[in-house]
């Protein structure tokens, strides 16, 4: 599971790379009235409506720190190939990827210790988001700048690739973590689903169209940021298991959302 979850990493940055247009990024504005709005969504929208849940809910204190860890940590290395195999532009895509990637290295050192007495082993969250997300997305773009044409066949293929080892994540989490969700209370089973919901409608919502790329950018949280944190606060313990199991009630969740919204066309369109 963790060889498949690096090499989605890997593949899903690198691709993003390889499709990252620097001209089009100088030059035009495909994605800058989408930045403000979905760092918003992300670091503004999400932990205040975590906030809201977990006043309402009432879930362990174990349950409200994997939540929150979930909440505070966007740009997960999964979020470009789910949101361009929803169609999404690729320069914008990488744009705000990036954003989202480098705001999870402020917020959680940031608002973390306001929640939890956790602390935050702050250079292994850089090894991680560097090692792992911005340097294959950078190599990409050196190689686009290259050749482009042989750049965007290499970003494709990816794509391809990538889906594969989506389904394959996928399958492993429902078979290793599957049964774990049966044990859990309703409250917190409730609380994953409305994580999910809160992040795909964060995104969603504060979104120019086409919407669902940015939502499916904002519901992909950065899990590997998520365990870091959880495993450092209590090696083994219930963050750990609650933040694994929410992976599987995210992708589930996001690949739904992919295949129902992107199967409808567009509300002008329903309109006779």
């Amino acid at each position: 599971m963790g060889l498949l979850l690096v090499l989605l990493a890997l593949v899903s940055t690198g691709g993003a790379g390889l499709e990252l247009d620097l001209a089009r990024l100088r030059s035009a504005t495909p994605w800058r009235a989408a930045l403000g709005r979905a760092l918003v969504g992300n670091l503004v929208v999400v932990p205040s409506g975590t906030f809201v849940l977990l006043r309402m809910l009432d879930v362990p204190a174990d349950v409200g720190l994997a939540l929150w860890l979930v909440a505070l940590a966007p740009g997960g290395a999964s979020a470009p190939l789910l949101a361009r195999l929803a169609g999404g532009e690729p320069t914008r895509v990488g744009v705000l990827y990036v954003a989202l990637c480098a705001s999870a290295l402020l917020v959680l050192p940031v608002m973390l210790p306001v929640v939890t007495d956790t602390h935050i082993p702050a250079a292994h969250l850089l090894a991680v988001t560097v090692g792992l997300q911005l340097l294959p997305l950078v190599l990409g773009i050196a190689l686009r700048r290259q050749n482009q044409a042989r750049a965007l066949r290499q970003a494709a293929a990816l794509r391809r690739f990538g889906s594969l080892l989506l389904v394959l994540v996928v399958l492993l989490l429902l078979v290793t973590r599957g049964a774990f969700l049966t044990t859990l209370s309703a409250a917190t089973l409730l609380a994953l689903l409305a994580m999910v919901l809160l992040s795909l409608s964060a995104g969603a919502l504060l979104a120019p169209a086409p919407r669902l790329p940015d939502a499916l950018l904002a519901c992909v949280r950065n899990l590997t940021l998520a365990l870091l944190v959880a495993e450092s606060a209590q090696p083994g313990g219930t963050p750990t298991l609650i933040i694994a199991a929410y992976g599987l009630v995210m992708y589930v969740g996001a690949a739904a959302s992919a295949r129902w919204f992107a199967a409808r066309p567009p509300l002008a369109e329903q309109v006779p």
